[in-house]
């Protein structure tokens, strides 16, 4: 018995050698930003998180807008942060609040204002619950962000374009493989 628990304890001392080894590495060789020809490394978000989306907002009073919303922080929080990012300035302020979180949502610009899609609020559930919900923010409107008509079906991990005046929502999971149009001038999808 006793040699059977003197193998154990090497066993162990030997995963936990292997573990803090591979952490070192991980450490050691963990890449970071780093500038390469032509490109040049910009501030740090003030926050990281992933599976967010992104867009780029034409002319904002002498300024284009990077708008990076939405995602997930940490060990799993879905977030309903906007982070505004002006390319004149190189600089990140704070947008409001997206009305719930979402993660794995599309986002495109229309007519000057970013628009934010789908997406699933939570982690739980597998597969994820998606949204049919549909935002718009137009930078300076005091509203924050306005409800535009839902998808035709819930979408998570989707791809959304802006295209004369349409946007047009691309793959993702949801009920179906149907690409959507949203028409404006139609008022819906």
């Amino acid at each position: 018995m006793k040699a059977i628990l003197v193998l154990l304890g090497y066993l162990l001392a030997s995963l936990l050698a292997l573990l803090l080894l591979l952490l070192a590495g991980l450490w050691l060789t963990s890449p970071g930003p780093e500038p390469r020809e032509g490109w040049v490394l910009g501030p740090p978000l003030p926050q990281a998180f992933g599976e967010l989306a992104t867009l780029s907002l034409p002319r904002q009073e002498d300024t284009d807008l990077l708008v990076v919303m939405s995602g997930i922080s940490g060990f799993g929080t879905v977030v309903d942060d906007v982070q505004v990012f002006d390319v004149t300035r190189k600089t990140w302020s704070p947008g409001p609040s997206l009305p719930a979180p979402r993660h794995h949502a599309a986002a495109a610009e229309l007519e000057g204002a970013a628009v934010l899609s789908g997406g699933a609020e939570t982690l739980s559930g597998s597969p994820w619950q998606g949204s049919r919900t549909v935002w718009r923010w137009l930078p300076g409107d005091p509203q924050g962000w306005q409800a535009l008509p839902s998808l035709p079906e819930a979408r998570w991990g989707h791809r959304m374009v802006s295209h004369g005046g349409r946007l047009y929502v691309i793959g993702g999971w949801g009920a179906s493989a149907k690409s959507f149009v949203y028409r404006p001038d139609h008022e819906g999808w």
